[in-house]
């Protein structure tokens, strides 16, 4: 492969760098800073459910929006086991594939 094609398949990307916009536990907003993409976080409300806590993140990139189509939920268990993510409509997945739980320097 010669350098010029080489060079004309390789791809420049700029990551998404995420501003939380409230700082609230109970639901955010997340901005990229370059105003690429826009995030909404928030608690969805399970009403006799004490032994786990699931939070909703849409894409609110303008024209994105669709409340009943989240593109991640976060289920936490009140337990402080880790739960799942689920990625749109997929299935859920255990968040220790992507997590570790890990101690401080006390130990």
């Amino acid at each position: 492969m010669s350098d010029i094609q080489q060079a004309a398949d390789t791809k420049f990307f700029i990551p998404f760098i995420l501003e939380d916009k409230t700082g609230r536990l109970s639901g955010s907003d997340f901005v990229d800073l370059h105003g690429r993409l826009k995030l909404l976080y928030r608690r969805k409300v399970e009403v006799g459910d004490d032994t786990r806590r699931v939070y909703n993140i849409y894409n609110t990139t303008p024209g994105r929006m669709n409340p009943d189509d989240p593109v991640a939920e976060l289920e936490f268990r009140t337990d402080r086991t880790l739960g799942t993510i689920r990625f749109a409509a997929g299935e859920p997945v255990p968040m220790a594939s992507y997590l570790q739980r890990v101690s401080g320097l006390s130990g």
